[in-house]
């Protein structure tokens, strides 16, 4: 139920349906219908918009980066969450990988573990059906391509609530209650927020950041990859104000 409520609020599929709507209200109230029917075909052109898009991601990017030589000080393992999946990998021996997301996760968490010694937990469920859960394709990844193996392995997670419950319970058998939790920069407001909730002290360490948009002519052209930063944009605020209802909700 969660995900057809974010994909009909979401770009492509929200617009377009708010743009079918009106095409076949126009048949009953022509005035209304074209009304609905060119609010959904601006919504999706904005969506498509780099300069759109880069303001989605970056109204979340409000921590900064870890400064060069960082020391942990009381942090006592690695958190990085998944992000996406490949369950069709031909080129790889296991015929499944990581997505690029989750790569980019791992690589920066990796040069993390290698400076400080932290150990690393992986983090994240199944997103394809067909396919293993992600945390198992990020291990490995970490021991084969990386050289690290993680310590924990947190593969029953569907979202970032639950990477936070999941990781808190396996943390606290050894004793570990302060990490330092690798995401998007886009991604760690909700995330922070997530495990800061299940009970863990949280040192960001955020990655992949968006550049500042410029005021120029491409800037203005719709494109596919607009549309994806618009979308991860939308979904974080989505993200964060169901997670605001339900803490208000549990009181």
């Amino acid at each position: 139920m969660k995900r057809l409520v974010k994909m009909l609020l979401l770009p492509p599929v929200g617009p377009l349906a708010l743009l079918a709507l009106g095409l076949l209200w126009r048949r009953r109230r022509r005035r209304a219908g074209t009304a609905l029917a060119t609010a959904g075909a601006l919504l999706l052109l904005l969506s498509m918009l780099p300069i759109v898009g880069a303001v989605a991601l970056r109204s979340h990017q409000t921590f900064e980066a870890l400064p060069g030589g960082w020391r942990p000080s009381g942090e006592r393992a690695i958190v990085v969450l998944s992000g996406d999946h490949r369950g069709f990998a031909p080129e790889d021996e296991r015929g499944v990988t990581v997505g690029p997301m989750t790569l980019e996760r791992m690589r920066y968490a990796a040069r993390l573990a290698r400076s400080t010694g932290l150990p690393l937990l992986v983090s994240g469920g199944v997103i394809t059906q067909e396919a293993e859960p992600v945390a198992r394709s990020m291990a490995t990844v970490l021991t084969r391509d990386f050289g690290l193996e993680p310590r924990w392995i947190e593969d029953r997670s569907d979202d970032t609530a639950e990477n936070a419950r999941f990781s808190a319970r396996l943390l606290s058998e050894d004793g570990v209650g302060s990490v330092v939790l690798v995401t998007h920069a886009w991604h760690m407001p909700r995330a922070r927020g997530a495990f800061a909730r299940a009970g863990l002290a949280v040192t960001p360490a955020p990655c992949g950041f968006r550049s500042p948009p410029v005021l120029e002519v491409a800037a203005f052209v719709p494109s596919g990859k607009a549309m994806l930063e618009t979308y991860w944009g939308l979904h974080e605020w989505l993200g964060r104000a169901w997670y605001a209802l339900v803490e208000r909700a549990g009181g």
